[in-house]
Order: structure tokens, then C-alpha cells, then sequence
């Protein structure tokens, strides 16, 4: 049976004193080494190697000529699917640039991110892509890619989709309890935000896509569950604080400006930023509160439906140019504490049968809650998940020092074993340092003010005789069962040990 080969088909291109060959397009078929010549199924044609064409007037040639076990071997997946999208997302990256210098011929790699914005070169992007997202089409839908080779089935009930369009996808459950190991005591709102994004992903389509509205405590973890979700799904994730929109700094172009901030996360690659995870934070600070004309609160968030509705937008790149960005795929999130609207519903608490402390509750805050707190309707109206963070008590706070894998005391105390010094403390400790913490009023991220100004002064000590010091004591001072000191315990030259309090 003869082999099957793969390669890029190039598009030439002739710019000033370069040449560019810029890939469109792959070849499937036979490639004639002695005589350097590509015969492609798909289209029935003969190609030229991009390099013998430098001095020849040839459209389309071909180049990185693989087989498809190469492919498959490089991306190690026992999925041919799998190991074909990879290697065209990473075969559109870069391009071929040829310098003709004194009649030596240099041919090198360069990102086209790079060579769109670092030289004074024209590349019609949109026409690229276009072409790109088309061969991505014929992939999905042309049987023709599945011609003289066994492609390996997947079982989605029994094995996990391993990627979907550069998306890395665990199952469900493994990646809510990954999130639970940092984030402690929402274990509700990560499975739905979880579930939101999945659905975003999986189905594909900007019509059953679900924005995400989530609102609670300042501290809870909110922006962490998202940072996480995107550190594990492999998706740009840009926070776009919404306080700095002011009536005095708004302006038509902040959209533009938005859109540039997702592309430039996504190192310029669109069809990644286009996918992005955009955060609107502290949301709850552009709720209207004199009425429409207040372009600074809701004009700014109605100023924001079309991207959050899904349209097309001209991107400025730089003077000359620019991009089409399609944010129909786009995941929005809008975060917000609303700290007056959820102590509003604390004091307004319904009683359960007798009315004792214990038998208060809370009634879930409604859409018309949201309006009538200054939320525009028609941005309310675009977020199909509204999620509630829960509040968190001192006891969550120890839970956060003890469990969490982002636990500021934890960091402290494995960094400290690394360089050689023991830390000591026993379980009042940690009640201790979250009693305090909670008095900020600013949720879990107060731990790490408190834990911060507890380890400042004696890590001085520390570092300034680092290799006398073997153990830092932690304890309760006597006066104040929320005053936690620490002690440094050093090893002399004379093997004798004194002690320094800070």
C-alpha cells in the first residue's frame, strides 16, 4: 500500500525585499522525494516545493512534508482526530519569510503575530482566516481525510474528549473537584459556572450559549474559580475591571479597546480570542442610579449588549490595519458583590413557621431585584446563569488555611522547609489568624494581608543569618487570643540556641 504523506500547501507572496510563503491549506497524498514533487488527492493536483519556486512566478506550492504516523506520534494521542487538529492549529502559527540578500537566500520561521505587528509588511488577515475556518470545514465534513487509513474510533462514554478546537476537555466531575482543592465552600457555584462553560464549549453554537452573571461577597472566589477554569481548559481569560469606565474617560471606542485587550491575551491568534472567557468585574459598580442619561453607570453596560448579544467588530490593530472579530463565541461573565442589594435581603429575611434566629432565610434575589437596584433590563436579560456565591464564616476561612492549595500559611511554611527552616505551630493557630482576617471584611483575601504582616518582621531575621536559623515557632500571645507571635529559633556557632521575639 503506498504511503500517505501530509503537507502544507503555501500561498507566495513577494513584499519589498522578502518573500513570504504563507500557509493556507494541507496536501494529502504521494511525495516523490528524488524528483521533490507533492501529489495531493484532495485536489488532483502536482506541487512544487515552496523553496525551488523562490525564482519562479508559482502561486501555490507545498512544504513540511510529515506521514501520519509522525503526526500522530508527535502530539503522542492514540486519536487521529485529535492529532490532525493539532497539527493545524500549529501549522498556521508562523510563516516562511525568505531574505534575498546579495544573492544568499535565508529562509526562517516567523510568527505571524510577530510579523504583523513587529514589520512594516501588509498581510490581509481576514482573508487568512477566512480561508482557515473553510479548511477547518472540509475537515469536519469531507470524508476524504479518512481515505486509505484506519482513523481510531472514540468511545465518548467510556474515554474523556480529550480536545475540542484547542480546548483541552477533562470530564466534568475531575475538574469541579481540581477548582474545589483552591476555591473552598462553593461547591455549588463551581458546578454550575463549570457546567455554563462546558456547554459554551461542547455544543458549538451561539444560540444555546450561556452568559454568566455572578454575584455575592467581595473575597469568595469568584475571579479565582475563572482563572483556574481557564489555566485548566487551556482558554484566554481576560478580567476587564469595569470602575475605570468613567463619564469623563468613556468614549465609543472603549468597545474597540476591549476587544484589541482579548486579542493581544490571545497572542493575536483570533480564533482563540474569539473564544475567550471575558470577565466584566465589580459590574455592580455600573449600576444606574440617575436614570439612563448617566453615561458613566448603565450607558456604559448598554454600550456593551452588542458584544455581549454576539457581532462583529473592526478591530484596530495598528494605524492601517485592522481585524473582524465575531464575538458570538464569546463566553462573557459579569462579576459583582452587590453589597448593598445583598444586606438589603439579609434585613428583609423570611421567617420559617415561628419566628426564631435560627428559622430566618433568605429569599434569592430575582431579576427584577437586579433592575430595580440600577442593572440595565436588556443587559440583565443576555445572562442565562445567574449564580450566587455563598458567604464564607471564620470556619471557612480555617478551612481555606488549612485545605486550600492557594492557602497563603501553607505557601509560607513550604517555602520556609525548602531553604531549611522548620515551622512549629499547633491548631489555634489557624482559628486565630481567620478570626482576624475576618474582621477586614473583605473575604478570603484578607488571610494573606494577615499571614503577610505576621511573617514580615521575623523573616528579616530569617534572611539576614539564613544558614543559623533551622526553626520559627508559632504561638498565641497570652494578652490576646487573636495576637499570634512568632518566635525564631537559631542554632549557633556554638551549637547553643537563643531565642528572638517579633
Amino acid at each position: 500500500m503506498t504511503k500517505i504523506n501530509v503537507g502544507l500547501i503555501f500561498k507566495k507572496m513577494e513584499v519589498l525585499d522578502k518573500i513570504l510563503f504563507v500557509p493556507e491549506g494541507i496536501c494529502l497524498g504521494e511525495y516523490d522525494k528524488k524528483n521533490d514533487i507533492f501529489y495531493d488527492y484532495l485536489t488532483d493536483s502536482y506541487y512544487g516545493n515552496y523553496v525551488d519556486s523562490i525564482d519562479y512566478d508559482i502561486d501555490k506550492t507545498f512544504g513540511e512534508v510529515t506521514t501520519i504516523s509522525e503526526i500522530k506520534s508527535q502530539f503522542q494521542t492514540k486519536s487521529l482526530i485529535v492529532a490532525f487538529r493539532k497539527f493545524l492549529k500549529d501549522s498556521f502559527k508562523s510563516v516562511k519569510m525568505v531574505d534575498i540578500l546579495d544573492e544568499n537566500i535565508n529562509v526562517r520561521d516567523i510568527s505571524i503575530s510577530k510579523l504583523y505587528i513587529d514589520h512594516d509588511i501588509f498581510l490581509n488577515q481576514d482573508e487568512a482566516i477566512n480561508e482557515k475556518r473553510e479548511l477547518l470545514r472540509l475537515r469536519r465534513e469531507k470524508k476524504d481525510f479518512e481515505a486509505g487509513f484506519e482513523v481510531e474510533k472514540v468511545n465518548s462514554k467510556e474515554n474523556k474528549v480529550e480536545e475540542i478546537e484547542g480546548v483541552s476537555i477533562d470530564k466534568i466531575s475531575d475538574l469541579c473537584n481540581k477548582i474545589k482543592e483552591e476555591v473552598i465552600s462553593q461547591d455549588l457555584p463551581i458546578r454550575k459556572i463549570v457546567i455554563a462553560i462546558y456547554k459554551n464549549i461542547i455544543f458549538d453554537d451561539a444560540s444555546m450559549k450561556s452568559n454568566i452573571f455572578i454575584y455575592g461577597p467581595t473575597g469568595v472566589g469568584k475571579t479565582q474559580i475563572l482563572k483556574t477554569l481557564s489555566k485548566l481548559l487551556n482558554i484566554p481569560l481576560w478580567i476587564e475591571d469595569m470602575t475605570k469606565y468613567t463619564e469623563a474617560g468613556y468614549k465609543g471606542g472603549d468597545i474597540e479597546q476591549i476587544l484589541f485587550n482579548l486579542l493581544a491575551n490571545a497572542n493575536y491568534d483570533i480564533t482563540k480570542a474569539e473564544k475567550s472567557i471575558l470577565v466584566l468585574d465589580e459590574i455592580d459598580k455600573k449600576a444606574g442610579s440617575q436614570g439612563d442619561t448617566d453615561v458613566s453607570r448603565s450607558g456604559v453596560l448598554k454600550s456593551l449588549l452588542s458584544i455581549v448579544e454576539g457581532g462583529k467588530f473592526q478591530v484596530p490593530i495598528d494605524e492601517m490595519n485592522s481585524i473582524t472579530f465575531d464575538t458570538s463565541k464569546l463566553t462573557i461573565v459579569a462579576c459583582g458583590a452587590f453589597t448593598d442589594l445583598l444586606q438589603q435581603f439579609e434585613k428583609t429575611s423570611v421567617p420559617i413557621g415561628f419566628e426564631t434566629a435560627s428559622s430566618k432565610v433568605v429569599r434569592e434575589i430575582q431579576l427584577e431585584d437586579f433592575i430595580k437596584y440600577g442593572m440595565p433590563r436588556e443587559f440583565m436579560g443576555r445572562f442565562k446563569s445567574v449564580i450566587k456565591m455563598n458567604s464564607l464564616s471564620i470556619e471557612d476561612f480555617v478551612k481555606i488555611l488549612k485545605n486550600s492549595s492557594l492557602s497563603p500559611l501553607n505557601k509560607y511554611i513550604d517555602y520556609l522547609t525548602k531553604i531549611g527552616v522548620k515551622v512549629n505551630f499547633n491548631d489555634q493557630i489557624y482559628q486565630s489568624i481567620a478570626s482576624k482576617a475576618y474582621r477586614y471584611k473583605t473575604g478570603a483575601r484578607a488571610l494573606k494581608i494577615v499571614v503577610d504582616e505576621l511573617f514580615e518582621d521575623i523573616l528579616y531575621e530569617v534572611f539576614d543569618n539564613l544558614e543559623a536559623t533551622n526553626e520559627l515557632s508559632l504561638s498565641l500571645a497570652e494578652s490576646n487570643e487573636e495576637n499570634v507571635a512568632l518566635t525564631l529559633k537559631r542554632t549557633t556557632l556554638a551549637n547553643k540556641e537563643k531565642d528572638i521575639n517579633a
